[in-house]
């Protein structure tokens, strides 16, 4: 529906929701993401850690979850798997993120559920493309 439309009838759209996972702090490409995602409209929030994010996951899946590619294998698979058994119907685009590009480390997350990966430079345009994709832009 429209703005104008839910002006009209008093309904407003939901916030939609992202969390940035920044175990390590949040590097100069979280906070770009950071600025690029609230740019279009998502509430941001970051989360310092694996145990964190799937918190803020079970309080509300968000729709888009952002998580470091470089993060260790086992908090990463710790945070896909808790993400991913989220109850029915609470599933949103899970990412992960990163300067470099590693493509074994990307098909790995891949293969265990992450949706894409965003590996600088990425534009606006890009990242819109990469959550039409995922089915939340």
């Amino acid at each position: 529906m429209s703005v104008i439309h839910n002006a009209i009838h008093g309904q407003q759209d939901a916030a939609r929701k992202c969390v940035i996972v920044a175990a390590g702090g949040m590097t100069l490409f979280a906070a770009q993401l950071r600025r690029m995602m609230e740019a279009m409209g998502f509430s941001v929030a970051v989360a310092g850690g694996v145990e964190e994010a799937v918190a803020m996951c079970w309080q509300g899946m968000p729709d888009v979850l952002l998580m470091p590619q470089d993060m260790a294998d086992g908090q990463a698979l710790r945070l896909i798997r808790g993400a991913r058994r989220m109850p029915r119907g609470k599933h949103g685009a899970l990412f992960s993120y990163g300067e470099r590009p590693d493509a074994e480390r990307l098909c790995m997350l891949v293969r265990e559920g992450v949706n894409d990966c965003m590996i600088q430079p990425l534009s606006p345009a890009m990242l819109e493309m990469k959550l039409r994709q995922a089915g939340v832009a």
